[in-house]
């Protein structure tokens, strides 16, 4: 939660080293004045002079309590973004932690009485003010320890102040997810599955009476549980704390422990959005569908302002669309969108909307109406324009060739790459656009007024270039966008990848710390870990270097996904089975919001020790996950899951279960659209069923779909030699050796077939 902002003060900083008369006659000036206002009052705390003061000292002034307090031993003094920010140094250049820091000038006598108690009261907020913005910065920066120790020297000063409680807490829980991972304290076994009772409140079946104490006491000792702990004990109605204490419990796999904190916290607030929707995710990550639809309901039927927020919205309406619950979820957005206050929350619902109306409604024009909405709503907000240069893109994708379930077609079929090359012709006319009205709006000073604003668009933009293969012109984009954005880091994360592509490691190395001095970010370090293992300085890699780059990822953001998906691959790497597994277990367990590639990357380490069966079980369970978690928003992550469906039909295949495997195939294919990869699964299992015609229509889809699929060509010709077809099958071979003439096993085919 957000610190509550403070405004700004008039500040009178000013030399006297080198004075000369008449600036000691404007000192004397400006003193005899501050002395009328704290005597008069705030009347006349607009009419401030500017005078030359020591420079070991300077004056505060606080329009608001029309108070004056001089401060001493400041050496240095930064505003920055209108905010002041003070550091302090003691004698031997060590952070002050503001302990009698603050003290009054010999110049001026102390008010009497209450106005006295009343001074010091006022010191202390302004002074806790800036060392929890000083403690912000150094979070954000990746100063932890730093930050976690300003943050108790401001419960020394105030045991009450809950914002600081909240944040120590939550740093503390950052660093023990990240610091020990392969025994998790107190870790439940009860992974509960679907619950089969359906009555007035599903709740009741999991209620839990665990108190604080118990919880916190648990072993082994955790320095984040007592952090939580007294935190809730100064401040018992803060529900905020509770809530991130239920979400500590629930990343370290204490299911019983996050439920009964959820309630606790419930006691509070019965319908307070943000704890309803984190114990929904936990019923939901459970397998207790009911429970979480009756917790994100509960503050929504509410109807009282401030209730309703995007992820609840957007958590119950993909819900719905997992369920097949269309027109449900089509009337909660339409219902729930005119609550929100928030630009930028709005603009999740729209999103989601739209692509509800896109993926399963079909209806294009309804899609890109609700994203002009979005941008109407969120002028400028850049996550609304790239969804609207993708859509503009998949338009092209929708005016292919329409081909039944029985193969016939209808209408023109052109090549996948002639389809391609339109749609990034789209998307890209589109973004350039939209960066180019940036561009001018930024020589104007007239940017849009939306609470997203970054280089999101930019970010697009060099891709496609990238793609391309037109790095000078990815370049170009990108040193577009940083003049417009200095402070968005990942635009000079991809500088560092575009540097990375065309060999130059040691400029991708600079973008990439660039990156990370700004703000350090899961994706940047992972991207320098990549470059440290496969393209290391010496001739050796530094596997401990990487590793810290990866543990570094996970305690900024333990549910990215792609961190456990290198991490694990680097350690099976390296030979440490065991740790592997580990990393990989951890990252399912984590709730990853990229959670394919971890079931992934789990599966194929589960198949490489030959344990088929876990490796199915573990591609089953992922498929699961990702049809509830990705179906209802348009996300890069959702493609990710075809990786996962051709991997289990494989699988099955391999293991002489063609129809499972054609079973599995077709899911994917209704889901994802003709998919070359699952199409090829599905021709093979026709295949091994002799259902050669069948098989026949899918391998013609597949190459149709991607001309250069050589593997199709291969097994088509293949199949019609063994058929005894070779005329056909010659014709196949040399197709496919035409689209993909480095392909050494179509090769090897045609070479037999010879």
């Amino acid at each position: 939660m957000a610190r509550k902002s403070v405004p700004t003060l008039p500040l009178i900083l000013a030399s006297d080293h080198r004075c000369c008369n008449f600036q000691r006659n404007m000192i004397t000036s400006c003193r005899i004045l501050l002395a009328i206002l704290l005597l008069f009052g705030s009347r006349f705390t607009k009419c401030l002079a500017f005078a030359p003061v020591s420079l070991s000292r300077f004056i505060i002034v606080d329009s608001t309590y029309s108070k004056a307090r001089f401060y001493s031993d400041i050496q240095n003094v930064h505003i920055i973004r209108g905010n002041l920010r003070l550091k302090m140094e003691d004698e031997d250049g060590s952070r002050n932690k503001m302990k009698g820091s603050t003290t009054i000038s010999t110049s001026e006598k102390p008010l009497a009485g209450k106005n006295n108690n009343r001074n010091g009261k006022v010191g202390n907020k302004h002074k806790i003010r800036t060392m929890f913005r000083q403690a912000k910065d150094m979070e954000r920066s990746g100063q932890w320890h730093q930050a976690c120790t300003h943050l108790e020297a401001i419960l020394d000063i105030d045991q009450h102040d809950s914002y600081s409680h909240l944040a120590l807490a939550r740093l503390r829980s950052r660093r023990e997810r990240t610091i020990s991972r392969e025994k998790r304290p107190s870790i439940d076994n009860e992974k509960e599955s679907v619950m089969k009772k359906t009555g007035d409140s599903v709740l009741e079946e999991t209620r839990v009476t665990i108190t604080p104490l118990a919880i916190a006491q648990a072993t082994p000792f955790s320095k984040a549980r007592q952090a939580f702990y007294n935190g809730i004990d100064k401040c018992p109605k803060s529900i905020h704390i509770w809530q991130a204490w239920a979400l500590h419990e629930e990343s370290l796999g204490n299911v019983s422990f996050a439920r009964s904190l959820f309630q606790w916290a419930l006691e509070i607030d019965n319908t307070n959005p943000y704890v309803c929707h984190g114990y929904g995710l936990l019923e939901h990550q459970c397998g207790n569908f009911d429970a979480a639809i009756e917790l994100w309901q509960r503050p929504l039927k509410s109807r009282q302002k401030g209730k309703t927020t995007a992820a609840l919205v957007c958590s119950l309406g993909k819900l719905m669309v997992a369920k097949g619950h269309l027109q449900e979820a089509r009337d909660l957005y339409v219902e729930t969108v005119l609550r929100i206050d928030s630009q930028r929350e709005a603009t999740e619902v729209y999103l989601a909307a739209a692509w509800l109306e896109e993926k399963h409604f079909k209806k294009f024009g309804r899609a890109e109406e609700l994203l002009n909405v979005a941008l109407r709503v969120s002028p400028g907000n850049s996550r609304a324009m790239v969804a609207l240069a993708k859509l503009a893109g998949r338009k092209v994708d929708s005016q292919r060739i329409v081909i039944d379930k029985n193969g016939s077609k209808r209408g023109k079929n052109p090549s996948k790459r002639d389809v391609e090359r339109r749609r990034n012709d789209a998307v890209k006319k589109q973004l350039q656009e939209a960066c180019m009205d940036l561009v001018k709006s930024k020589k104007q000073e007239q940017i849009g007024t939306s609470d997203v604003k970054d280089g999101r668009l930019f970010n697009a933009w060099q891709k496609l270039e990238v793609k391309n293969k037109n790095f000078k012109a990815a370049k170009s984009i990108l040193k577009e966008g940083m003049e417009i954005f200095p402070n968005d880091h990942s635009l000079r994360q991809a500088a560092g990848k575009v540097e990375e592509l065309v060999g130059n490691y040691t400029g991708a190395r600079d973008w990439y710390s660039a990156s990370l001095l700004i703000m350090p970010s899961a994706p940047t370090l992972v991207a320098y870990s990549m470059l440290e293992i496969s393209h290391p300085i010496g001739n050796e890699v530094n596997y401990t270097r990487a590793s810290r780059l990866f543990d570094e990822a996970l305690l900024i953001d333990p549910r990215h996904g792609p961190v456990y998906n290198a991490y694990g691959n680097m350690q099976l790497k390296m030979g440490n089975i065991k740790k592997a597994r580990q990393v990989y277990q951890n990252g399912v367990f984590a709730n990853c919001r990229d959670v394919a590639s971890v079931y992934h990357g789990l599966a194929m380490l589960e198949l490489s020790l030959g344990n088929v069966e876990t490796a199915r079980l573990v591609l089953m369970e992922g498929l699961k996950e990702v049809r509830i978690n990705d179906s209802g928003m348009d996300s890069n992550r959702r493609n990710r899951a075809i990786f996962l469906a051709q991997s289990l039909g494989m699988l099955e295949l391999n293991c002489n279960r063609a129809a499972e495997a054609k079973t599995i195939f077709e899911k994917g294919i209704e889901q994802h659209g003709n998919s070359t990869q699952l199409l090829l699964g599905a021709a093979l299992s026709e295949v091994k069923l002799g259902n050669e015609e069948s098989a026949r229509s899918l391998f013609e889809r597949a190459i149709n779909v991607d001309r250069k699929h050589a593997q199709a060509w291969q097994s088509w010709g293949v199949m019609e030699m063994r058929a005894g077809n070779y005329k056909v099958a010659k014709t196949l071979f040399e197709c496919g050796i035409k689209n993909d003439p480095l392909h050494g096993a179509l090769w090897q085919a045609y070479g037999t077939f010879c």
